[in-house]
């Protein structure tokens, strides 16, 4: 129970769903729970009798702050016989200060006590195979609505709206969403699968009102192209380079939608050059993710200082921007982004050092790169599973090759909550390999030293020059931050 002036958590059967970020689930009767207080350290005592893992560099906060808004509102005063849980259903990638809204209508009115109309299944990417880790799975409370063009801050709570049930999917995808309230004979319900502007929504059949049900598993795909309200992806535009074909990730991945600019002279394909898109802020900002692949033709734009400001403002202002390898100067020359990664040679100040320093690895070798980031461990674990391609050793280690030489290196990472480092590995001395930050809690970035394997596009055309869709391992991991890098942002 809560006091009435209080909102209440305690959703149909005494149940709290929420998100967290190491893939567990913790159940705990709300009967122990004498205060409130005790909260956190019988959440803790759980873990260390479950052997459960702390937080460790590179993973995000282990309790969502949608639980905590959700316990720390509650007021114990009476409990019923029957055991009544709070459950924490811990997901991989991001937390979310989300929380449903209470219990009403007819799957309240309908169950018996103890009881609750449920939904389990598993979120997947577009190509309806790779799990999706962090996504968020939940009944809207009002109708959809188109998102807004361009960029634009989008903080959790904003970019989802009210919901009746909400769930994050853990790190194999996986959730059980409930209690949803359901309508119509037969019966069905409206759910929706998101991840960031990844968006589906589908009315579901409900076979097994006040019980578990499982749909279909293309329920929960998320989609590969724009198709109304129901279904959308974000606006991408992807930069081709000599050394790197994100564009083939995506399309791996299931994205048939995005703009292909030519950034190294091959211009089959493609909607325009780079260095048109890099001089047009208006352009830039009605994309909310841009990809600049290694090896791009139109880093010497750079010096203007009209162009830096583009680049600059698009993130601070909502845009995601992901960059690889030789590229690292679209990062390195805007001055608020050049404090966070200090790239070779050396340490340096907070200003910019000059263009090309850093390209110092040497070629040919092979990193066995650290995964720094528990979810993105039990990813790879989990696709290994679904796929049977060989991703990550028991020392939480992936092959990273290909690395060309001047590989660009990164010296050292700035500490910070809005800052992360996936992957880090001895090239040269043990180095940051990934990274990617946070910028005016708004807009995000990536580098990456590495890209993928068989290296940029080539003559044919796209999609012509993506000859293999099975992704290695290194590949997997730009494939899973690119989600992370499309997600909504926790503003504490």
């Amino acid at each position: 129970r809560s006091r009435p002036n209080h909102r209440s958590r305690v959703l149909c059967g005494g149940t709290v769903v929420a998100g967290g970020s190491d893939g567990c689930a913790i159940f705990f009767p709300i009967a122990r729970l004498a205060r409130t207080n005790d909260i956190s350290s019988l959440m803790e005592a759980r873990k260390k009798r479950l052997g459960l893992p702390n937080p460790r560099q590179g993973a995000p906060p282990v309790w969502a702050a949608m639980f905590l808004s959700t316990c720390r509102s509650l007021r114990i005063v009476a409990v019923p016989l029957f055991a009544q849980m709070c459950w924490l259903s811990c997901g991989p990638a991001t937390s979310t200060d989300l929380d449903a809204g209470p219990c009403t209508g007819s799957a309240c009115d309908q169950c018996p006590a103890g009881r609750m109309t449920t939904i389990r299944g598993v979120v997947t990417a577009p190509n309806g195979i790779d799990p999706v880790p962090g996504a968020l799975v939940y009944v809207p409370a009002a109708e959809l609505t188109a998102f807004p063009a361009g960029i634009r801050c989008e903080a959790c709570q904003q970019l989802v709206g009210a919901t009746k049930a909400v769930v994050s999917t853990a790190s194999d995808g996986s959730f059980v969403l409930g209690p949803v309230p359901f309508q119509g004979e037969p019966a069905h319900a409206s759910v929706v699968t998101q991840m960031g502007r990844f968006r589906s929504a589908r009315d579901i059949a409900i076979d097994v009102p006040c019980g578990e049900n499982r749909p279909a598993a293309e329920n929960f795909r998320l989609p590969g192209k724009n198709n109304g309200v129901a279904q959308t992806i974000p606006r991408i535009a992807v930069a081709q380079g000599h050394y790197d074909s994100m564009e083939c990730v995506l399309r791996g991945m299931g994205v048939e939608e995005f703009d292909l600019y030519e950034g190294n002279g091959l211009p089959s394909g493609t909607v325009g050059s780079f260095g048109s898109l890099l001089r047009d802020s208006q352009i830039m900002r009605s994309y909310n993710i841009i990809f600049i692949n290694c090896g791009n033709d139109y880093e010497y734009l750079l010096s203007l200082p009209g162009v830096r400001q583009n680049i600059e403002s698009y993130v601070a202002d909502g845009g995601r921007l992901y960059v690889t390898d030789w590229s690292y100067d679209y990062i390195e020359q805007i001055q608020s982004f050049a404090p966070v990664i200090d790239f070779e040679p050396g340490a340096s100040d907070e200003l910019p050092e000059a263009m090309n320093d850093a390209e110092l690895g040497r070629g040919g070798i092979v990193v066995a790169a650290k995964v720094l980031s528990s979810p993105l461990v039990e990813w790879l674990k989990e696709v290994e599973r679904v796929t049977g391609d060989a991703l990550i050793d028991a020392a939480d280690r992936v092959e990273v090759k290909g690395l060309a030489g001047r590989w660009v290196q990164q010296y050292r990472v700035l500490p910070a909550d809005h800052v992360t480092v996936w992957l880090e590995g001895n090239a040269d001395g043990l180095r940051p390999l990934t990274t990617t930050f946070d910028e005016n809690q708004c807009g995000r970035a990536l580098f990456s030293s590495y890209h993928t394997v068989d290296g940029g596009a080539r003559e044919g055309g796209f999609p012509g020059y993506c000859t293999d869709f099975q992704l290695s391992p290194q590949e997997r991991v730009l494939e899973y931050l690119i989600f992370h890098i499309a997600s909504c942002i926790t503003v504490e």
